[in-house]
C-alpha cells in the first residue's frame, strides 16, 4: 500500500494516514475521466471532458469487523480489488452481519438519551397472506407509538435513525449494513459502534 501511492498520473492510488501493527488507515483515491455528450443550442453533439475523484476513507485492523469504509463512493469494488492484490486475492469479503433489534438495543444502553425519530417495520401481517411495511416517524419518539400499530404482531426492523443532542450526531442504520452519519461527535458514535459490533459478534 506503501508503494502505491496515489499520483497525478496514477488512476487510483493510496495515502496512508497511520500505519501500525494491528491498524492501518488512510484515504484510497480514484480518478475518474471521462466525457459527456451535451447538445448546443444548434442540436450539434458536443463532447465535454469531465474529471472527478472519488475518495474513501479506510481503517483496517486485526479486530472485528476488520475492514471499514467511510464515506465511500457509489462502488466500492475498485478499492475492494485492490486491497484483495495485495494479498494476490487470498480474501473474502462480506458484510457485518448484525440483528438491528440487538443494535438498537445496544445503542440505547450505551446513549439513553437518544431519539428514535424513525422505524421501518417489513413482514407486518393486514390480512391472510398479505403484508405490509410499517414507517413510523415524527417529533416525538418512534417507540411511543410501535406498541399502537405493532402490538403482538409478527415483524422485520429493517431501518431506523436515531438522533442524539448530547453528544450530537444523527445517524440511520439499515440492515444492508451500511450507515449513514453525521454531526459534530460522529467519531464517538463510531467508536461505540465498533464495541457493539465486537459484541453482537462475541454473542453471534
Amino acid at each position: 500500500m506503501l508503494n502505491n501511492p496515489f499520483k497525478e498520473i496514477s488512476p487510483t492510488g493510496f495515502r496512508v494516514q497511520d500505519a501500525r501493527k494491528k491498524k492501518i488507515s488512510g484515504t484510497f483515491i480514484e480518478k475518474l475521466d471521462y466525457f459527456d455528450e451535451v447538445l448546443d443550442p444548434l442540436g450539434a453533439a458536443l463532447k465535454v471532458r469531465r474529471l472527478r475523484f472519488d475518495i474513501t476513507e479506510f481503517l483496517i485492523s486485526t479486530d472485528y469487523p476488520h475492514i471499514e469504509l467511510l464515506n465511500p463512493s457509489r462502488s466500492v469494488q475498485t478499492i475492494l480489488n485492490r486491497l484483495a492484490e495485495f494479498l494476490n486475492f487470498e480474501i473474502t469479503y462480506e458484510l457485518v452481519s448484525f440483528d438491528l433489534e440487538s443494535l438498537l438495543t445496544e445503542l440505547i444502553t450505551v446513549f439513553p438519551k437518544i431519539t428514535i425519530s424513525r422505524v421501518r417495520y417489513d413482514g407486518v401481517p393486514v390480512g391472510q397472506d398479505a403484508f405490509a411495511t410499517i414507517i413510523i416517524s415524527g417529533q416525538k419518539d418512534a417507540r411511543e407509538s410501535i406498541p399502537s400499530f405493532l402490538k403482538g404482531k409478527a415483524r422485520k426492523l429493517r431501518k431506523f435513525t436515531v438522533i442524539s443532542k448530547e453528544p450530537r450526531f444523527r445517524c440511520e442504520f439499515s440492515d444492508s449494513g451500511r450507515i449513514f452519519l453525521d454531526g459534530t461527535d460522529s467519531d464517538e458514535l463510531l467508536k461505540a459502534l465498533r464495541a457493539c459490533f465486537v459484541r453482537l459478534n462475541a454473542e453471534a
